[in-house]
């Protein structure tokens, strides 16, 4: 005569209430992170994997400390050394402004 399981089985605690109910308790000890700030949004957009939609390029040399310091400084403000470097190019466009236009002028009168 087989043995009977279900009386012993119905006896034990269930294997996967054990594993829910500890799964659930990890969850109410996880910490609460708060959520990422949103960054704004570049005035001249994404152009990453569009055909035919490409930003002019130009390819620089820093020195170690120089770039240390881009990495370091980017990672701070929670940008990309490109995003860093165009806003300190449009500070400086911004600060010298009226040098610009004259010297635009200038170099289409010759």
């Amino acid at each position: 005569m087989a043995k009977d399981f279900k009386a012993k089985a119905a006896k034990t605690p269930s294997v996967y209430g054990s594993i829910i109910g500890s799964a659930q308790d990890a969850q109410h000890v996880q910490e609460v992170q708060e959520a990422p700030r949103p960054q704004p949004v570049q005035a001249i957009g994404s152009t990453q994997g569009r055909k035919g939609a490409k930003l002019p390029r130009i390819n620089m040399a820093f020195s170690a400390e120089s770039l240390d310091y881009l990495r370091v400084i980017s990672a701070l403000k929670g940008m990309s050394i490109t995003k860093y470097v165009n806003d300190l190019v449009e500070q400086d466009r911004a600060r010298n402004a009226e040098a610009y236009i004259s010297a635009k002028t200038l170099t289409k009168t010759m």
